[in-house]
């Protein structure tokens, strides 16, 4: 099953949920991350979340990943991860909290 819009798409896939991003992530998109994150086929299911194409994210997208971390019982993979999406993580002091995987990365394994 795949839900795609202009900024979010969300694909389940067997026992993995990918969740990619695009654009601005920020107080706009609120509302539709949380409507998301509050999935009832993302419960308990690891999450993957890509950052390819995210050209800026502020404190919306880690309230976002902190909702998905606690709906995939602590299960979710960031991946390609620019050095800005990692430098905020950091700051925020949540990055040790993801397996966060830098650019170039797959959703593999």
């Amino acid at each position: 099953m795949v839900v795609h819009d202009d900024e979010v798409t969300v694909e389940v896939a067997d026992a993995t949920v990918t969740v990619t991003l695009r654009g601005e992530i920020d107080a706009t998109l609120a509302e539709r991350l949380s409507d998301v994150a509050s999935r009832a086929d993302l419960a308990g299911r690891p999450v993957v979340v890509d950052l390819a194409a995210v050209r800026f994210m502020d404190s919306t997208a880690i309230g976002f990943l902190l909702r998905l971390r606690s709906v995939a019982a602590g299960r979710v993979r960031v991946v390609n991860a620019g050095a800005f999406p990692r430098h905020l993580l950091a700051v925020a002091g949540v990055e040790r909290l993801f397996d966060v995987v830098g650019t170039g990365a797959t959703t593999d394994g």
